[in-house]
This record gives structure tokens, sequence and C-alpha cells, in this order.
């Protein structure tokens, strides 16, 4: 639902209960950059006053489509409040060679002070779906000191998902061939997130007791695969 002032006083206080076990604050999606300063001031600073919380993330696409929102305010306000980690949702190269992409990035690790900058990117088709496109991303974050984190199979309850989902076995088989050919440290983990938990995908996993890569009774090709609570999950690929 939308998001308001209770809803926010409701997300501290189960914050402030959990502190035997919670050490990490996640400001995430739609775009936590989408408010204004004066409110992450707030927000920030509220999760920093909790003294069991350690880290601080926030999650954003803003560096790609709207970098000039990283100014010299947003940047004091960041490391006022010592934020750990930006992930920054990062889809092709031609999105991280442009004078204002630098220009936020440089305000993000030299004033704001950022230790952890990292790449998330989603999976996509007729975007990144060949693997010298993906090649070329994942060498350049890392040239430019952003460690690629995750390649995200695009999420299956997100609207017309299914248009923009490559297949499953596609991305494990880029996976493979990329760890072969560039450095370990620009190599991402790559991950299914259907509800119910991350999964990680690798060839190696097939067949498995934890991974099957089957086809239903109907041609579909499918995942099961069980998450972090042994819990098993299926997953309808993309053929």
């Amino acid at each position: 639902g939308e998001f308001d002032e209770k809803s926010w006083v409701q997300t501290v206080e189960d914050i402030r209960s959990k502190k035997h076990c919670l050490e990490e604050v996640i400001f995430s999606g739609g775009d936590p950059l989408s408010e204004t300063n004066d409110k992450l001031d707030r927000y920030l600073g509220e999760i920093r006053e909790i003294d069991h919380i350690r880290f601080i993330r926030i999650h954003t696409r803003a560096l790609t489509f709207c970098p000039m929102r990283i100014d010299e305010e947003l940047a004091s306000i960041l490391k006022r409040h010592r934020v750990n980690a930006i992930h920054l949702n990062i889809a092709h190269v031609r999105e991280i060679v442009t004078p204002e992409f630098q220009k936020a990035l440089a305000l993000l690790r030299k004033d704001a002070e950022i230790p952890h900058i990292r790449a998330h990117t989603p999976f996509l088709r007729g975007v990144n779906d060949q693997i010298w496109t993906l090649k070329k991303l994942f060498l350049g974050l890392y040239e430019k000191g952003i460690d690629p984190y995750y390649l995200i199979h695009a999420f299956p309850h997100t609207a017309t998902a299914s248009y923009h989902r490559p297949s499953v076995r596609q991305g494990a088989d880029f996976m493979r061939r990329l760890k072969r050919n560039i450095t370990n440290g620009a190599m991402p983990e790559y991950i299914i997130a259907p509800i119910g938990g991350k999964i990680t995908v690798s060839p190696e996993f097939y067949g498995t007791p934890e991974f099957q890569y089957e086809t239903r009774g109907d041609g579909w090709p499918q995942v099961r695969a069980t998450n972090w609570r042994g819990e098993w999950i299926e997953y309808l690929d993309s053929p």
C-alpha cells in the first residue's frame, strides 16, 4: 500500500524490537531516492539511532535514470548517517559511460564516502541477453570500482515479466562461459528471485537434490529448487 507516516513509525518500532536478530536495514523499491533530502535525512537518522543496526544499505536506479539526483546535499546526508552500501540497478554498459553517471558516482564515493558500491543487473530479453553484452557490462563495472553483485532473473511477480525473461538455462550457460573468460572479481552471482526466497542458479546445480530443471507435462520448462528455509519453490521458465 501507499507509504505513510503511520507505516514508517510502525516500521521503526518493529526494527527496534528485533534487537537480537536484525543488524542491517535496506532502503529499497520503488526507489528510496525519489524521496526528498529532508525526508531521507530523517529516515536514515532514525534508523542510525537504533543501537543494534550496524549496516544501512540503499538500492537505487537513480544513477542511470536521474543521475542529477545525486547532489552535494544528498551526499552529505549519506555521509552523516554512515550509509554502508549503495546497490545500483544497471542493465547495460551504455548506462555507465555518461558524464552524468561519472559525476554521480564520484559524489557517492568521495563526498558521501560510501564504502561499498555494487550493481544489480536484471537479465532482460532484448536488452542484455547476449553474452558479449554482459561481458562488457561486468568488466565496465569492475573497472569503475563497482562490484557486479547480482545478475537477477526478471522477477516473475512483476507485471509483463514474461515478455522480458530469457530462459534460466540460457543465463546459466552465459555465466558458465564467462567464468572462464573474465576476472573472477567481475563475476556476479546469478539468482532467481521468486516469491518465497532467492535461489542461486549454477549449471553445477542441475540434477542435484536441491535444484531440478525439468519439463512439465504441458511442455513448459520449470525450475524446482529449495530456498534458504529448505522449502521447495517452483519457477516457470521461459522456453
